[in-house]
């Protein structure tokens, strides 16, 4: 079976300090979506933290639910939370009202009783990388985060690959379909090398040892080529 890797230029991944662990969410509907996850696809992340008691969030929802439904290539979160009530926690039943009075359909909206995404004000507008998992915008205009997702999402470089496969395989990266050795290093997103060698394959195949990473958004760089390696 074919696999869709990521690759992309590995100078631009270092332009970013900050970059996003696995956080999982459930809506009202029971369904959850994991951010480390959605990224996985190649979809960049928007994640838009509005206040039911915000009027420029009710202002603005509106057309953020339509750019939502005209751009299928990013994924759009709502992070739902009240601006001026700091205790209080919003309901499924404003939850799923606002998303039928703004037309929300599109956008995973939960609940966000923690308010993870609040920081000090609302509305507020988070976009993740899908190639790096970095943070790319932190801010409060929509149409800044709107560019910077649709950025992302021309900024990567996706390749069929017939040849080799990068898989993970119990505690052990696996290239599979390999046709000669290959020079690899397996760096983190800071850019430090972790380890490195050449792959000699046996059979086809090569195993690179995982056991001592943790969960997280790894580089493997296959002959300077840089695959995006997302362990659980």
């Amino acid at each position: 079976m074919k696999t869709q890797m990521k690759t992309f230029y590995l100078s631009v991944f270092m332009l970013f300090s900050s970059y996003v662990y696995s956080q999982s969410y459930t809506d009202c509907s029971g369904s959850s979506e994991d951010l480390m996850a959605v990224l996985a696809t190649g979809k960049p992340v928007l994640i838009a933290s509005k206040g039911f008691d915000c009027s420029i969030c009710v202002n603005q929802a509106p057309s953020v639910g339509q750019w939502a439904t005209n751009n299928p290539q990013v994924r759009v979160w709502g992070a739902m939370t009240f601006t001026y009530n700091p205790g209080g926690t919003p309901t499924c039943s404003q939850t799923n009202t606002w998303i039928s009075t703004h037309g929300w359909q599109d956008i995973f909206t939960f609940v966000d009783a923690s308010r993870d995404f609040f920081a000090s004000g609302t509305p507020r507008y988070y976009v993740y990388d899908p190639a790096t998992g970095q943070e790319v915008y932190n801010g409060f205009s929509f149409t800044l985060a709107s560019q910077a997702a649709l950025s992302a999402v021309s900024g990567i470089s996706l390749e069929e690959e017939v040849g080799t496969t990068v898989s993970i395989h119990d505690n052990n990266i696996l290239l599979s379909n390999l046709s000669r050795p290959t020079n690899w290093k397996l760096l983190d997103l800071t850019g430090k090398t972790l380890s490195n060698g050449i792959a000699e394959p046996i059979e086809g195949s090569f195993e690179i040892s995982k056991s001592s990473l943790n969960s997280g958004i790894y580089l493997l760089l296959l002959d300077g080529i840089a695959h995006k390696l997302i362990l659980p």
